[in-house]
């Protein structure tokens, strides 16, 4: 047998495996591989649902009044909240922590948010509807002359005012999204949220513009500010046009590499790797993808008498598995004995 070709296939999965019983006998002979087909779908998604799909956009806080510098008992912070907004309602544990509901979802990213006090830890997004939101904290203790006892409550220092901070969530849809894309599906669902939203590139700097009617808030760990070139740090005011300080980074993956695990490849970065074909996907999201190279570049095998098994991993330019959204994926792989010198 002089030569021979292996076919992989998978949907979705960047990892090929294969076992061979009976192995496949190679003798000692030197052998060499290369890459004759790669097809799948450019179906790489940009924005994943719960990873990096989300848009958080808040109101103006609306400030607590008349409250700054007093100490409110458990019972009647509920009074006192359903003042700036009515349909919040609040109980209190027996441990004294704060049990809140409410019809708004409420954001719990600044530092004078009256849900600090409250015993919430910063950064948490209590959502609107049925939920009960427990605080982390309970509430403070103080000692009350006119009662004689210590009581529980809510401290809000004197000079600083507090505020609770409403505010929306969107989740774009996990897919392959180019800029204008992603502009046309956040405008039309923003707008069915009666919120103004609009987004443009700068060509000749690559830096994104975006404008809406709400503030954007890209504190969190699942916003996509780094595919739009802002910083995870970055707040956007409403109404007027923000500007990342970065470039936008639409796709993250660059190139895509085959690697096998029975073949020496390219060197890496000065290390040295399995990969023995890499490309640029040069299509457009949703188009096929089919790699036939004209003229095979062939890898040394390294050595062994018999091939039990193989592994093929598709991976990007920093060597990470690829997630091809669940399509079909075919590689295709000849191997042939390497002629005499």
């Amino acid at each position: 047998m002089a030569s021979f070709t292996i076919t992989l296939t998978g949907h979705g999965k960047s990892e090929l495996h294969a076992n061979f019983f009976p192995p496949i006998q190679l003798g000692s002979s030197d052998w060499e591989a290369g890459l004759t087909s790669f097809d799948s779908y450019f179906s790489i998604p940009n924005l994943i649902e719960n990873g990096n799909s989300t848009l958080y956009l808040l109101d103006a806080g609306t400030p607590i009044h008349d409250t700054t510098g007093q100490f409110i008992e458990a019972s009647k912070i509920e009074k006192v909240l359903q003042k700036t907004m009515s349909d919040v309602t609040i109980t209190i544990t027996n441990t004294h922590h704060v049990i809140l509901k409410t019809s708004k979802t409420l954001f719990n990213t600044s530092s004078v948010s009256v849900l600090i006090p409250l015993g919430f830890s910063q950064g948490r997004i209590l959502t609107s509807g049925t939920t009960l939101h427990k605080g982390d904290e309970p509430l403070k203790k103080t000692w009350s002359a006119s009662q004689k006892k210590f009581v529980y409550g809510l401290e809000l220092p004197s000079g600083v005012q507090h505020y609770l901070y409403t505010g929306t969530m969107y989740k774009i849809p996990t897919g392959t999204y180019e800029l204008s894309d992603l502009r046309k599906v956040i405008i039309t669902e923003l707008k069915k949220m009666d919120i103004d939203f609009d987004m443009q590139v700068n060509l000749n700097t690559q830096r994104c513009g975006i404008k809406c009617s709400k503030i954007i808030d890209f504190q969190h760990t699942d916003s996509f500010s780094t595919l739009l070139g802002f910083s995870p740090s970055d707040k956007m005011p409403s109404n007027t046009w923000n500007w990342s300080n970065q470039i936008v980074h639409v796709f993250s993956v660059m190139n895509i590499g085959v690697s096998v695990s029975c073949c020496q490849g390219d060197y890496r970065n000065g290390e040295p790797s399995h990969v023995i074909y890499q490309f640029t996907p040069n299509v457009a999201p949703g188009y096929r993808m089919s790699e036939n190279p004209d003229s095979v570049t062939y890898h040394s095998v390294l050595n062994s008498d018999k091939l039990e098994e193989i592994t093929v991993k598709v991976i990007d330019q920093d060597g990470k598995l690829i997630d091809f959204g669940g399509e079909a994926i075919s590689i295709r792989l000849h191997f042939k004995q390497r002629a005499a010198l």
